[in-house]
């Protein structure tokens, strides 16, 4: 009973957090990334979440960048 219970709970858990990456990734394909304010939390998880392996910050600003360019928005 316990086992399902803690089941459970991981997967609203997962589903909740899916759909927080979601509504990220939408704002940010609307608004693009320098929309982002500098210290907020959204800023913080467009880091963790979307760019899990780019660890350097210059390549990071320049992917944004790219992204930006297809999408015709000004630097």
């Amino acid at each position: 009973m316990r086992v399902l219970a803690f089941r459970k709970r991981l997967e609203e858990r997962e589903r909740r957090r899916q759909s927080a990456v979601r509504r990220l990734e939408k704002k940010l394909l609307e608004n693009g990334y320098e929309s982002l304010e500098e210290y907020s939390t959204d800023r913080r998880h467009a880091d963790k979440w979307l760019m899990l392996d780019v660890r350097d910050r210059e390549i990071m600003d320049d992917v944004f960048h790219l992204i930006n360019l297809r999408k015709r928005i000004p630097s």
